[in-house]
């Protein structure tokens, strides 16, 4: 269900969500792991846009800052295009303001964790399978504490492809905070009451993140939830 949720609400997110850093108007991103393009930004869900290309000949690093009192929990991708609806790009992280692995090589090793998306995998949040350990990773238990992580993003073919991710933070502490409904489970009729309230919204439930209005980053920490809490 979180999936097909995903799915389609990722056709609308280019609309509600607003991008941290788009390539196609900021500038290519870096392709050093020893200096990887800083991305600041004041919300809860950052949100990417770049290209790679050529097997890593156009690949791109970059760092994002969980603050204090808050924990990395969801990593969406919002949307990939290739030249080959069934070819595989590769994305990885690692903790840390430089990459902690060697994108030449190249090498997991030092990445908490990777994976090799296509077509099918626009708009699921790979968070939890990215820490299952693949080969040569560290992996991780969700969610991850507060401070900076480094994300390397390439092609592994020929292919062109052209990217979104949005980087989910959330709340310490808040796994039930989604649950606003408080039946002990975040679902459809959490979902439901939380598109009810979209908009200005001050102090009320749905405003997951406190921001003063119920949006798109809002949506996504109740999916990043879903399930029993």
């Amino acid at each position: 269900m979180k999936s097909i949720l995903l799915t389609t609400l990722a056709l609308a997110g280019s609309a509600w969500a607003q991008s941290a850093y788009e390539e196609s108007i900021s500038g290519d991103l870096s392709d050093d792991a020893s200096a990887p393009t800083l991305i600041t930004s004041s919300q809860t869900t950052i949100t990417v846009g770049f290209t790679t290309s050529e097997e890593g000949l156009d690949r791109d690093i970059f760092t994002i800052e969980v603050p204090t009192g808050f924990e990395l929990s969801g990593i969406i991708l919002d949307d990939y295009n290739s030249n080959y609806p069934e070819n595989l790009g590769f994305v990885g992280f690692s903790s840390g303001a430089v990459l902690d692995a060697d994108p030449v090589l190249p090498t997991a090793n030092g990445l908490l964790g990777w994976y090799l998306p296509d077509e099918s995998n626009v708009g699921q949040d790979l968070f939890l399978e990215m820490g299952e350990a693949g080969a040569g990773a560290i992996g991780y238990d969700a969610p991850l504490p507060a401070g900076p992580y480094t994300f390397w993003a390439q092609e592994t073919s020929d292919s062109n492809d052209e990217w979104v991710i949005s980087i989910v933070l959330t709340p310490v502490g808040t796994n039930c905070v989604a649950d606003v409904n408080g039946n002990g489970n975040v679902d459809f009729s959490d979902l439901v009451q939380l598109l009810s309230a979209f908009g200005p919204c001050a102090s009320c439930v749905e405003d997951l993140d406190q921001s003063g209005s119920v949006d798109f980053n809002d949506l996504v920490n109740m999916l990043s939830f879903w399930g029993p809490c």
